[in-house]
């Protein structure tokens, strides 16, 4: 009789023993399969959501960084360049520089590779008398900001003075009842009052601003300016030093000074935005692993717990099951069937359980799932289902001989005489 007879009527003649040890490899394996999917599921969805997350709150960061960027914008140029022969105690007494440089220096400044500042802005500035009205005024040309070269567009700070039109601080305008659309008369000249500024409580609040070219003509400084101001870019922030070391090797004949204040608290803010968006996706990161830790350290414990009291109740049904044959076994040694003949009978029984209880187990731990959770079901692929269900097919048997194979010797090894001439 072949081994393949003798294994199908050894599992017909022992069929409760046979379903006890199916049925615990199904347990087995539907509890290790369903924990090592569950936790895919649940990883991926996790993994999904803090990706979510994470987009959005760099979404949130930038807006953050931005809305930083737009508020150190409005705190305006914190860089003045002016004449190096202008005296500083002067400049600072009057408020502008009394000495003069080409107007050209501002786009020699724009067409170089400067990267410490931008926003330039040429200005010719100088007290004045308005002679229709008795009035000292700070008035102040310009033609807007001048785009870098080499760089991008940019929202200007200040918007430039249309022609033929010009803008009044607050104590002007006041005094002097001028609205918005009146015509101005400066020097003779007649001026639109293009805009007028609300008080700010500053030496803005008694300044005209008009066009540079106006404002060269009616000094007389054609061609000339006594300023450039500019907004310091981040590479350059808290470094004045390089920044007029950059400025200086294109503009020899200037210097350089920066409104401290403006700068630092630019910078902070600047700073304060970065800081707090690698804060928070740190904090993000830390949490996913953490909590991939955890969830890896629960699934081990898990399954390490299925496969040891698999393996033990394997072990007991075998020793029960090999103990009570042991005559059996005795006589079918006695009248000439070998002892590997005999291993590869009950080992072949073990195998086949295995496969069994590995296909019930998974099979019935895909059908919760799929019933429990169908869209995480579906982010499962195929090809992962399919090489767990061969993982399973494989080990699960594997491990069930192992556990058998110490008992099963063990009623091998024993003496057919000694066994008999004992009954």
């Amino acid at each position: 009789m072949t081994i393949t007879r003798l294994l199908f009527r050894e599992i017909f003649s022992r069929k409760g023993l046979f379903l006890s040890a199916c049925l615990t490899l199904v347990i087995v394996c539907l509890v290790a399969n369903f924990t090592r999917l569950a936790f895919m599921i649940y990883d991926q969805k996790t993994e999904a959501g803090i990706r979510i997350r994470s987009q959005e709150l760099e979404k949130q960061m930038h807006e953050m960084e931005d809305e930083y960027r737009k508020i150190t914008l409005r705190m305006g140029f914190n860089v003045y360049i002016f004449p190096k022969q202008e005296d500083k105690i002067d400049f600072f007494a009057n408020d502008y520089a009394q000495f003069y440089m080409p107007e050209s220096y501002a786009n020699r400044l724009a067409e170089s590779n400067i990267v410490t500042v931008n926003h330039l802005l040429p200005i010719l500035q100088q007290k004045w008398k308005w002679p229709e009205h008795e009035r000292t005024i700070l008035l102040i040309g310009t033609k807007g900001q001048i785009p870098l070269s080499h760089g991008g567009k940019v929202t200007p700070l200040m918007q430039p003075v249309p022609d033929g039109k010009i803008v009044l601080g607050y104590e002007l305008h006041k005094s002097l009842g001028y609205r918005e659309g009146d015509t101005a008369t400066i020097a003779g000249r007649s001026f639109i009052v293009h805009k007028t500024l609300p008080e700010k409580g500053t030496k803005d609040d008694i300044t005209l601003w008009m066009p540079l070219k106006s404002a060269q003509e009616l000094l007389d400084k054609k061609d000339l300016i006594n300023g450039i101001m500019a907004l310091q870019c981040n590479c350059g922030m808290g470094d004045i030093g390089r920044v007029r070391e950059e400025i200086v090797k294109i503009l020899p004949d200037t210097q350089i000074i920066e409104f401290s204040g403006q700068a630092l608290a630019r910078a902070e803010a600047r700073a304060r935005a970065t800081e707090d968006a690698k804060k928070v996706l740190e904090h993000w990161n830390e949490n996913r692993t953490t909590h991939r830790k955890e969830q890896g350290k629960l699934s081990l414990i898990i399954l390490s717990c299925v496969l040891i009291g698999g393996i033990a109740i394997i072990t007991f049904l075998t020793y029960q099951n090999v103990n009570e044959r042991r005559i059996e076994l005795s006589i079918l040694k006695a009248l000439g069937t070998r002892t590997t003949q005999l291993a590869a009978l009950l080992l072949g029984k073990v195998a086949l359980t295995g496969i069994l209880g590995s296909l019930g187990g998974t099979v019935i731990a895909l059908i919760i799932l799929q019933n429990m959770d169908p869209s995480g079901f579906q982010t499962i692929s195929q090809s992962l289902l399919t090489q767990i269900t061969i993982q399973s097919l494989i080990v699960t048997p594997v491990c069930a001989c192992l556990a058998a194979a110490i008992p099963i010797l063990r009623g091998l090894r024993q003496d057919p005489a000694d066994v008999l001439r004992e009954q």
